[in-house]
Formats: C-alpha cells, structure tokens, sequence
C-alpha cells in the first residue's frame, strides 16, 4: 500500500476551520461565551484523531473498491452511463449512505451513546465538526464503505464527495450569520449553517432532524426535514 498522506488533509481542514472562525467572530449567528482554552483542545485533538483514522480507513477502502471496479462486480459497472453521471449518481447515494448512519446514531442506543460526544458542545462553532468519537469514525466509514464498494465508486467521484463533505461539515458547524431568505434558497437543495444548527437544538425533536450531510432531499423525503424559521 503506498504511503498514507496524513499531512495534507488535516492542513486544509485546519485552515479552512481558522477562516470560519474568524468569520464567526466578525459576523456571528450567534453570540457565544468567553473562549475557553480546554474546549478547543478537546475538540481539536478529537479532530486529529477522526481524520487519522478515516484517513488510513479511507486507504484501505479504497483498495476494495478499485479492485470491484476493475473486475466489473460492482453495480455501477452493470450499466451503460456518462463519466458525468456515474459522478453524479456516486455523490448522490454516497451523501444517501452519509445521512442513513447519522440517522442511525440517534435511533440506536448505542451508537447513540458514541454519537452523543458531538452533540455535548454548546458552544456550535466549525470546530464542533471535529469533536468526534472515533467509534463515529468507524461506524459512518462503514456505511460509506458499504455503499461505495457496492457501487464500484469511481475514484474521483469518492474524492469529491469526500473534499465537498469535510469542507460543508466544517461550514454548518460554523458560527457564522447569513440572511435567512438566502439560507432558506440554499436549503431546496443543500444543507446551509442554519439547517445544521436546529439539528444541534436542545429540543429533542429538532435534534431528531435535519440530518443531512450535503444535500437536503434526504430530510425532505423521509419527513425528517425541520424549516430553517426555528433556527
């Protein structure tokens, strides 16, 4: 296996995590309490954490789907189709897979218990989308490695859904402020800062929602869809 990079997605993840910051400090959703020093550690050395873990386990995975690809065995290879739409249709079931786990871990008991770590913070900033138990890791790799080896996901369309996933976590996480009508637009489709934040509610049933990962559709389709008004 050839050398697992570690190094270059924790620096754009990081990088990208400081612009949010700054940017919720200059125009926040919401007015948050004095920094505190011991909550950025434990969220940041979660962080590292995950991304090692995914990063390795993403290596790993991507071995058995090229070698599903190669020997014609996945579904995506039974079918005739554009290099465009085996992409698209990849994203699609991908971020499907993505909202079925994050589903899971609030009806299972216990992934739950795993799950509940990210949901302690109360203070919502992009640095909550690194406070991840590494049970979580495994547990939405699995569903993801699930859906991408039995689809024979191309190569790049995984790395898309990947680099559009990291970078969307660390915005809805973001305590950053954005007119409502613009968000609402965003929402027909994608899943902006404010939906994500009724999902981080301490009402039970708005926790119970808004479970999208990239795309909204899934909570439209499956009635798990709370409007952006109760943010």
């Amino acid at each position: 296996m050839q050398f697992v990079d570690l190094i270059t997605p924790l620096t754009k993840i990081f990088s990208v995590m400081a612009l949010l910051l700054v940017i919720g400090w200059v125009l926040p959703f919401r007015t948050q309490a004095a920094f505190k020093l011991k909550r950025l550690a434990t969220n940041l050395g979660l962080g590292v954490a995950a991304v090692t873990l995914f990063t390795a386990g993403h290596a790993v995975l991507l071995i058995g789907v090229l070698y599903v690809a190669d020997n014609q065995l996945g579904l995506l290879q039974q079918v005739a189709l554009p290099s465009w739409a085996y992409i698209l249709i990849t994203v699609v079931l991908l971020d499907a897979a993505t909202y079925a786990a994050h589903v899971s871990m609030h009806k299972l008991p216990l992934f739950w218990r795993i799950h509940r770590l990210h949901h302690t913070d109360t203070e919502i900033d992009a640095t909550t989308s690194l406070r991840q138990h590494p049970f979580e890791t495994l547990i939405r790799l699995g569903f993801f490695g699930i859906a991408a080896i039995s689809l024979g996901a191309p190569i790049e369309a995984i790395i898309l859904y990947r680099s559009l996933s990291g970078m969307n976590a660390l915005l809805e996480h973001a305590n950053i402020g954005m007119p409502l009508r613009f968000e609402k637009l965003v929402a027909l489709f994608w899943v902006p800062p404010r939906m994500h934040k009724i999902h981080h509610s301490d009402q039970q049933t708005e926790t119970d929602s808004n479970y999208g990962n990239l795309l909204s559709l899934f909570d439209r389709a499956f009635g798990t869809f709370t409007p952006l008004e109760r943010a």
